[in-house]
């Protein structure tokens, strides 16, 4: 009976992850968390990808409103996804350098006053600041450096923004340099709280139909009603300010206040009625042809929820529309979902129930025929339908099935956008695989997102370069324990040489087999690949060269140990190679046999590849038919003769220093076996054989560089 057991890897590929608890390193991610599948600017079109839970509240409203049929409209997705600025600086760097552009001396602008709690309240914001800046610029470019207008202008507005009056303009100024000084002159009088005057000069400026200051001056009227109210009196006068507000946002031509505009009326409304404010808020987020006020919509719903368990005004109140939707399947409970679902058989609530549902719930088959109907063409719950069908359908050991459908979905010309839903699809695809060729073409993976460590909705992005989002850039994790740990080399070079192995993925691939060779002493499979890899790393050529053309056998084992320390290759596979390097340490993720390693891997638990980072839930094995009994027994006694890399680092150099004591090499190879102590990961052995390299390099190299490079041991 062929020892199937022994090769069968069991995966548990979830949706979530355990947050660790430091080091802040990135982590790679294969399965977005809290960021949406792919390009954001898909996802705001309706393009989604794998939706997950966790996302922000804006991304799962947009979610909401295409699974929905409401959607969004052009100017919706233009304001959601703003253009990309060039490197943003504050609003007080930009005004210093508008001024020193002018050839003016700056005047710090007061920024806050001391309130009442001795503690600075702003006064000048951050926009007022980058609004001069830009209306300086234009200044400048208009009626030139040094002229009369921008003198005067730059002088009225320094005196602004240290909260001094200024002086009317001169009858002779440019028509628009006047039309600035009024505005100039109600902004100083607010600074100053003098509010009854502010109101006044704002009314004057906000009357000219041709002050292009007007829409500004109405905001911040609408501001002085909400903050001090009618004047004389001291409580707010939301009606006033929201008549203002509404005028502002229905003039198109003010479209830059709208943003603006719509977030204090929002904040005036919640604050003179919460429930009714509440429920006005879900109806806008749910209605079409909203426009950029959506993005405050969104915004306000996220402070809300922020906010929960909510303040006074909205404790009676229970979530509804999209935000309790948001709310369910952030719950995970299916129960729940499909009581909302039976309520409301829509699709956002069969999506809800999808999220959550168990393998094993008596409802599940009616569930996959309603999620296979609503999947049955591209859509925008299409890869998070097909996506938790394939997981159900695994865990239910109906792999046929799951092949099928994950061979269908691979095939839609949009799997290339979804990294995360292409990296789930792949691996079922992978779990099938019967031979080397079959399986070479599911290994890669594309990096979904990098999280930079803090487990926090900011720290997570995707992949910093937009153009190579879609290479494959990681292995799967699943296959790589399976080829580390009981695949003989002889299958590596096989999945290496089939047709559809990854041509991105070949360096990493290369670089592993050539180094898995000169540990286990296979110098032809060495010389096999050499050429190949000189070519796929030119960095390694001339070490390779050098290795090559090297008769000797006792220099030719050294020249490879040397070239393995200083490029620092692995015989060992990695999921992603670049996590390699993320503690600092050279050979942190190069592990010795599991028997042999037990104290290193019981002391950097979670560096193992497996469970992968962002993949729960896909209950696969990984059992290759190629990989027979005979194979299994090969693989895993190579895998037993791969040592920690302190071993092996000793046990080359000692070998060359004892073999060839004269050697020029033999000095800087014990000092470097030395220096590997202070990191890389070590077995039994190594303490003994360390001791014997140290003292060998200081008896017989005394006083040489290498010697003082290794001083000391760990």
């Amino acid at each position: 009976m062929m020892r199937r057991l022994g090769s069968i890897l069991c995966l548990l590929v979830l949706f979530t992850v355990a947050k660790p608890c430091g080091p802040f390193v990135p982590t790679f991610n294969l399965v977005v968390m809290r960021v949406p599948d792919g390009d954001r600017a898909d996802w705001v079109a309706g393009r989604l990808g794998l939706l997950q839970p966790m996302l922000p509240t804006a991304d799962l409203v947009v979610a909401w409103r295409w699974l929905a049929g409401v959607g969004l409209n052009a100017e919706e997705q233009k304001a959601i996804l703003p253009p990309m600025a060039a490197a943003q600086i504050s609003g007080a760097e930009a005004w210093k350098q508008a001024v020193m552009a002018a050839g003016a001396p700056l005047v710090e602008p007061k920024l806050s006053r001391v309130g009442a709690q001795y503690q600075d309240q702003p006064v000048i914001g951050d926009h007022a600041l980058v609004l001069a800046a830009r209306t300086l610029e234009e200044h400048l470019k208009r009626y030139g450096k040094g002229s009369v207008p921008v003198q005067s202008w730059l002088t009225a507005q320094q005196q602004v923004f240290t909260w001094t009056l200024p002086a009317a303009a001169d009858p002779s100024l440019p028509l628009r340099i006047r039309q600035d000084r009024d505005y100039q002159m109600a902004a100083a009088q607010f600074y100053q709280e003098d509010y009854v005057a502010a109101l006044a000069s704002f009314e004057k400026v906000a009357a000219d139909p041709a002050n292009p200051w007007r829409g500004w001056a109405k905001f911040v009227m609408a501001r002085i009603f909400a903050k001090v109210g009618s004047v004389a009196g001291s409580d707010m006068d939301g009606e006033r300010a929201l008549v203002l507000l509404s005028q502002i946002q229905s003039e198109p031509a003010l479209a830059e206040i709208h943003a603006d505009a719509a977030a204090l009326e929002n904040y005036i409304r919640y604050i003179v009625d919460a429930p009714a404010f509440y429920a006005r808020l879900i109806k806008h987020l749910e209605a079409k042809g909203r426009g950029a006020a959506l993005v405050q919509d969104m915004e306000d719903l996220r402070w809300l929820r922020v906010l929960e368990p909510w303040t006074e005004g909205l404790k009676e109140v229970e979530p509804d529309g999209v935000h309790a939707w948001i709310d369910l399947i952030q719950k995970e409970d299916a129960e729940a979902a499909m009581e909302a679902y039976d309520a409301a058989p829509d699709l956002p609530h069969l999506v809800a129930v999808m999220l959550s549902l168990r393998p094993d719930h008596p409802r599940v088959e009616a569930f996959l025929k309603l999620a296979q109907q609503a999947s049955a063409r591209p859509g925008p719950a299409y890869a998070t339908l097909v996506s938790h069908r394939l997981r159900i359908l695994c865990a239910q050991r109906r792999m046929k099935a799951a092949e099928a459908l994950a061979t269908e979905a691979l095939a839609q010309p949009g799997a290339a956008k979804w990294p995360s839903a292409f990296n789930l699809w792949s691996q079922v695809k992978l779990a099938q695989a019967a031979d080397l060729n079959a399986f070479a073409a599911q290994l890669g993976r594309r990096l979904a997102s990098v999280d930079d460590g803090e487990w926090s909705p900011w720290s997570e992005h995707p992949d910093e370069d937009p153009k190579d989002r879609r290479l494959l850039k990681a292995l799967d994790p699943a296959a790589v324990a399976l080829l580390n740990q009981r695949m003989p080399l002889r299958l590596w070079e096989g999945i290496l040489d089939a047709p559809a192995f990854p041509q991105e993925l070949k360096p990493e691939w290369l670089e592993a087999v050539w180094t898995r060779a000169a540990i286990l002493g296979r110098e032809d499979v060495m010389a096999r690949r050499a050429p190949e890899l000189a070519k796929a790393r030119p960095a390694l050529a001339k070490d390779l060269a050098a290795w090559s053309g090297e008769t000797d056998a006792a220099r030719r084992r050294g020249l490879a140990f040397l070239l393995i320390w200083d490029h620092r290759l692995w015989p060992q596979l990695l999921s992603y190679r670049e996590e390699a390097f993320q503690y600092g340490t050279l050979y942190a993720r190069w592990q010795g046999p599991p028997e042999a390693s037990k104290e290193t891997e019981a002391g950097r638990k979670g560096d193992a590849e497996a469970p992968p980072r962002g993949l729960t839930g896909y209950a696969l094995t990984l059992s290759p038919t190629f990989l027979d009994a005979a194979a299994d027994r090969e693989g895993v006694a190579e895998a037993a003769q791969v040592p920690a890399p302190l071993t092996w680092f000793c046990d080359q150099a000692l070998a060359l220093a004892q073999a060839r004591p004269k050697d020029p090499l033999a000095p800087g190879a014990l000092s470097k076996a030395v220096r590997a102590s202070r990191n890389a990961n070590r077995d039994a052995r190594s303490a003994g054989l360390v001791l014997r390299a140290f003292r060998l390099l200081h008896k017989d190299y005394e006083g040489t560089a290498a010697a003082k490079e290794a001083s000391v041991y760990h």
